[in-house]
Parts: C-alpha cells; sequence; structure tokens
C-alpha cells in the first residue's frame, strides 16, 4: 500500500496508526507529494493507494489521472478536507473506490481498505482464473482434429480427389511429412468390446486415448498418423518413406510386432478386447480401394478378437480345408441384394466343381450347409430381422434330409434362398428403419443412462455398427443427438414449467447441476437461468 498526504503527521498516523499486516498488507510505502508517488509506483508493486487530494504542485486528482494511465489496476482512496461535490465527481469518473473526508478516523479507513482489499482479491482469482481456463481452451483446441487429420478423412472417403500436384502442395502447407506418389500402410483397430460399461462421452475419450496409445506403440516417429475416419473407423496411416528398410517382408513381420504389443497394452490399459487389420502397401491415389477392403475384411471377420489380420493373408477366423474353399463373402453379398438366381448359380458351379455326386466328401457337404445357414443368419441380423420371421417353420432350416445327397442339398438350398430373399423384399428393415427405431427410443429414454450397447441391444446389432451406421444416416454421433433431445426438452421445461433449474437438469439425465449448465450454455448459447428469463420477457 502507498500513503500519499503533504503532512508528514498525517501519513505516520496512517502507516503507524494501523496493523495493517492484520488485513494482509505486507509493506506500507510514503511519499509526500505526487512526484514522489510516481517514483514508488514505478519502482515498488503497489496494490492500492490512499492519496490526499490538496497538496502542493501535482494534486491527488492529477495523480490519480496519471495512475489511471499507468497503473490501471491500482485501487485508490481519495482524503480530503473539503466536502466539495466536484471532488466527488471527479473521484467517480476516475474509478476511485472511496471517498473520505478529514480529519480521519482510522476505524472507518480500516474498513474501508479491507472493502478495497477483497476488492482486489476477488479480481486476482477472477484473473488466475481466467488464465487457467484460457490455458485449458489452448489445450483442448490443440487436440481438436487437425486440418492434416481432416485431409486423410477425405482422402479414405474417397471426398479428396485432386492432382498430384495440388495434393503435394495440400501436404506441404500443412506440413504432412508424405507425397502424392508416397507409399501408405493403413491399418485398422477395431474396438470388439470394452470390458467394462462406458457412457457415450467417455467411450468416446477412450477411442481418442486409443489413437494415441496407437500412434506411441506402433507408428515409428514421424513415421505417419493416427485418425478417426468419417465413417467412425479408427485408422493408422504409416508412411513408408519414413523407414530406412530394404527388406519388405522385415519391415511387414516389424508392424505386425507393433500391432501385438499394442493389442496386448490395450487389454491391459483399456480393458478393451480388439483387432488390427493391417491393409497393403499401396499410393495415396489408391489409399480409399484398400481401406474400403479393410472395412470389409473387418465387417466378414465376425470371430475375430484381439488378433492381427493381414489383408493379404486373409481372416484369422476361417477354418483350413473345405470351408475355406467357399466365397462366403460374396455369396453373402448377393444373398443381401436379393439376386437369388446369381447365387444359385454360384452355388451350382462350387458343386460342380467338386465333382460327381458319387466323389464328393459327406464333410465336404455338411460344411456347405452350415456356410448357407451361417450366411442367412447373419444376412438377417444386419437386417435386424428375427431368423423366426423369415421361418416360422423351423424344420426348412435343420432338415436333416438337406445332407443326403447332391440332389437333396440343391432343393433345400433353393429353398432356403428363396424364402429368405422374398422376406428381405416385402419386410426388409434396412439402416434407415433401425435408424429411426434408435430416435424414437432415445426420445423414450433420454432422462436415463445411455450406452452405446444398450442401443445396440434395441436394434440387435454390434455395438460398433450401430454407431457408424447412426452417423451415416444424420450427420450426428449418437452422443450429440442425445444431447440435442436432452436441451431442447430443457428448453421446454425451462420455458413452460416453474421446476428449479437443478430439477429441470435431473429431468434430461444430467445428475450434476454444473455439468448441465455447462452443456446448455454451450448448445443454446445462454445460462439456464438466462433462457427462462428471456424466454418469460419474449411472452410479456
Amino acid at each position: 500500500m502507498l500513503v500519499v498526504d503533504d503532512e508528514k503527521l498525517a501519513v505516520q498516523a496512517i502507516a503507524e496508526g494501523i496493523d495493517w499486516s492484520g488485513v494482509g498488507v505486507s509493506v506500507v510505502y510514503k511519499a509526500y507529494n505526487t512526484k514522489q508517488a510516481i517514483e514508488i509506483l514505478n519502482r515498488e508493486p503497489v496494490d492500492c493507494m490512499i492519496t490526499d487530494i490538496e497538496m502542493p504542485g501535482r494534486s491527488g486528482i492529477e495523480l490519480m489521472e496519471w495512475a489511471v494511465n499507468n497503473h490501471p489496476g491500482l485501487e485508490s482512496v481519495f482524503l480530503t478536507g473539503y466536502a466539495d461535490f466536484s471532488y466527488a465527481q471527479k473521484a467517480v469518473h476516475l474509478g476511485i473506490h472511496d471517498y473520505i473526508l478529514k480529519p480521519i478516523e482510522l476505524d472507518k479507513l480500516l474498513s474501508v481498505v479491507k472493502e478495497m482489499i477483497r476488492k482486489l482479491e476477488q479480481r486476482k482469482e477472477n484473473e488466475a482464473f481466467r488464465e487457467t481456463y484460457n490455458k485449458y481452451v489452448r489445450l483442448w483446441e490443440d487436440q481438436l482434429p487437425s486440418m492434416s487429420e481432416r485431409i486423410w478423412q477425405d482422402l479414405l472417403s474417397e471426398r479428396c480427389r485432386l492432382e498430384p500436384e495440388k495434393l503435394n502442395a495440400m501436404f506441404q502447407l500443412y506440413e504432412i511429412p508424405v507425397q502424392a506418389g508416397g507409399t501408405i500402410l493403413p491399418i485398422l483397430i477395431s474396438v470388439e468390446r470394452w470390458k467394462e460399461e462406458f457412457s457415450l462421452r467417455d467411450e468416446e475419450i477412450m477411442e481418442y486415448a486409443l489413437r494415441k496409445a496407437a500412434q506411441e506403440i506402433i507408428l515409428h516417429d514421424g513415421s505417419g498418423t493416427a485418425v478417426q475416419s468419417l465413417d467412425g473407423h479408427n485408422v493408422v496411416l504409416i508412411h513408408l518413406d519414413a523407414y530406412q528398410q530394404d527388406d519388405p517382408y522385415h519391415l511387414d513381420e516389424q508392424i505386425k510386432g507393433k500391432c501385438r504389443e499394442y493389442i496386448q497394452s490395450c487389454i491391459r490399459y483399456f480393458k478393451c478386447s480388439l483387432s488390427c487389420y493391417i491393409g497393403e502397401w499401396t499410393l495415396v491415389p489408391d489409399l480409399a480401394e484398400v481401406y474400403r477392403r479393410l472395412v470389409k475384411l473387418e465387417r466378414d471377420s465376425v470371430s475375430a478378437s484381439n488378433q492381427v489380420v493381414s489383408l493379404r493373408e486373409g481372416s484369422p477366423q476361417l477354418l483350413k480345408g473345405a470351408f475355406r474353399q467357399f466365397p462366403a463373402s460374396q455369396w453373402s453379398a448377393l444373398l443381401e441384394a436379393g439376386e437369388e438366381e446369381l447365387l444359385m448359380e454360384e452355388i451350382r458351379k462350387t458343386i460342380n466343381h467338386w465333382g460327381r455326386e458319387q466323389d464328393l466328401h459327406p464333410e465336404m457337404l455338411e460344411s456347405l450347409y452350415y456356410t448357407i445357414l451361417h450366411m442367412v443368419y447373419t444376412a438377417a441380423h444386419k437386417k435386424t430381422i428375427s431368423i423366426s420371421a423369415i421361418y416360422p417353420d423351423e424344420d426348412l432350416l435343420s432338415a436333416p434330409a438337406a445332407r443326403r445327397s447332391v440332389h437333396h442339398f440343391v432343393g433345400w438350398c433353393d429353398k432356403v434362398i428363396r424364402t429368405c430373399v422374398s422376406y428381405f423384399k416385402a419386410y426388409c428393415k434396412d439402416d434407415s428403419v433401425a435408424v429411426m427405431k434408435i430416435k424414437q427410443w432415445i426420445q423414450e429414454h433420454f432422462h436415463e443412462e445411455i450406452t452405446r450397447d444398450t442401443i445396440a441391444g434395441i436394434v440387435h446389432v454390434n455395438a460398433g455398427y450401430v454407431s457408424r451406421i447412426f452417423r451415416r444416416e444424420t450427420g450426428y454421433s449418437l452422443s450429440e443427438y442425445i444431447l440435442n433431445v436432452r436441451m431442447e426438452e430443457a428448453k421446454c421445461l425451462l420455458s413452460q414449467t416453474n421446476l428449479k433449474i437443478s430439477a429441470v437438469a435431473e429431468a434430461v439425465g444430467f445428475s450434476h447441476f454444473s455439468y448441465f449448465a455447462q452443456q446448455f450454455k454451450k448448445c443454446c448459447g445462454y445460462s439456464p437461468l438466462d433462457y427462462r428469463k428471456l424466454t418469460l420477457m419474449r411472452d410479456e
């Protein structure tokens, strides 16, 4: 604190007549004119000032005018022996904390200074909060998807189809260490199961952590990146140019080893089951094609768990021998597309390829029988249809006579496939219908704790798949859509009822009021209280 008065006794009385340390003042500086006060203010860290107005030379008002321009955070009190209204006006104009008439009552001065100190402490606290807040805003912004991630997302989805020159210019602009003619290896990371129940928000955070862990374990320093594709897959992209490796086989084995290490780390630290699907080295313009094949491989590998699966080697769950001879994925695609004639033609070709009936081994026919069953169950599952709805006569699927001969088998197969395709065409529930069902369920249950697995159970599909079709159909993630539904209901409750805001938060599924208020302001631009006031004003 700085005390300024041309009367030395007055300065001494103020500086020594009160125990300033008791209210948090560590040092009291003394000045007897404006010049001395300015020298101290320029030299010492002064937080508050008590100054007389009437002083020889430059007055206390002139001192305060100087302080406003040079020390804007300074809190000050004016002292004067004259009850002059113009002084009071000037004090208000300069932002003076208070205005005290002489002779001074020390108790009153102490009270005023205490109040001034509380104001200073509050301001410093607010400044510290703003500084901390801005720090975390910057950290959060650094974690947001960068432009380089967006470029890779566009390349994977083929939304970005540029000439090599333009692509190279974009890579250079965003400091991506690869050329349009460079070679890339995509690795798709598929989470099969979380071993703990997570909210949608927590699951998105865990997915982000998985990508960061992949960058640390799988990637060589500066050798690539890990992104989330536009359809929700986690994808690692390795740049071949970053590796000084003459032996491609050794490099592929090294990457497989890194993937196995990554899977074990995720099992241990993130409590999940996942597999890595390794693509093929490809040029940047051909990346989308290899990525599509990886997505298909992941979709077809229904039994893989904690595995490293190579696109070149095929799915690890396929059995050796007869079962591996069947083009099951191709047949499934024909069935789902409703091409029963073409599918039956392909099945007949496969049977004819084996040779005449008397040369056919019974186990091969049995394996083909179970292949058809698996194909039908998988197609029905993808379309969220109960198998019993398609085949009310259960004997059709379990007919033992179907495996007696090729003739019996072809007849059984034809009937099973035509019944399935006919049902799909008449009653098929496609992805859009599944999404509508999810939306309706969310409208009815938004006030509850909702997880992705719960939603997946509603439409009877894989949790990862339900997230992807929902984003594809609506443009929103599940968590974004649930938040929007909750916010719309909250706006209705705030504008149409007298419920307490905490009760509104609970009614729309938030257990913590502060988090509700934060999300409401982020979505609506107003705090819940301000929104309620605004709607009341509009109604009036």
